[in-house]
């Protein structure tokens, strides 16, 4: 059961910043020496890098629901975790493939 709490502690996703601009600087180290002999190695990376964000969005939607249920920050959180997920999902296909 969930439970209302009005408190000043909206959850911050500012971590998420620092996590994509590390992916990015490895990813681009990756690719930069060539993209073929690392292949596999930055679609794991990226693939963990989605999971990542998404259990991250999915905690951060919880909280904000129990921050205030009715504000649009749910609907963005909601929104922007489904789309995560329809990434990783093409992703881990891709990588199969």
């Amino acid at each position: 059961m969930l439970k209302f709490d009005t408190r000043n502690k909206k959850p911050k996703l500012y971590n998420l910043l620092a996590l994509t601009a590390a992916v990015a600087v490895v990813v681009a180290l990756l690719v930069r020496g060539g993209a073929e002999e690392y292949g596999v190695t930055v679609g794991v990376i990226l693939g963990g890098f989605y999971l990542a964000v998404l259990v991250q969005l999915v905690f951060a939607l919880f909280r904000q629901i129990q921050f205030n249920p009715y504000s649009y920050n749910t609907i963005y959180y909601t929104g922007f975790a489904l789309v995560v997920l329809s990434i990783l999902v093409t992703q881990i296909v891709l990588m199969v493939r």
